[in-house]
């Protein structure tokens, strides 16, 4: 896939269409990779976005309910390590 003058390829999870991470360069150098983790149920529950090296990654954990609706995010990394969390009603 391609975006102006960036490429991205685009990896899945091993029998399923869900996506495990997508490698974004522009020519030959990498400029952010986006990986993403789900639990049994098929849920996101974390995505890294992992700059080239020298910068600082960010993390996002995903939380929910019992009704399977995500109730929470929260950042722990990027923008100097902080750590902020949202929540929602349930």
């Amino acid at each position: 896939m391609s975006f102006g003058s960036y490429t991205a390829a685009i990896s899945y999870w091993p029998t399923s269409s869900l996506v495990s991470s997508v490698e974004w360069k522009s020519g030959a150098s990498p400029r952010i990779t986006h990986m993403r983790r789900y639990d049994r149920l098929q849920r996101l529950v974390e995505v890294v976005n992992a700059p080239p090296p020298g910068q600082v990654a960010a993390t996002f954990l995903y939380g929910y309910n019992l009704a399977n609706q995500r109730t929470a995010v929260t950042n722990t990394g990027g923008c100097g390590g902080n750590i902020n969390m949202i929540t929602w009603g349930s």
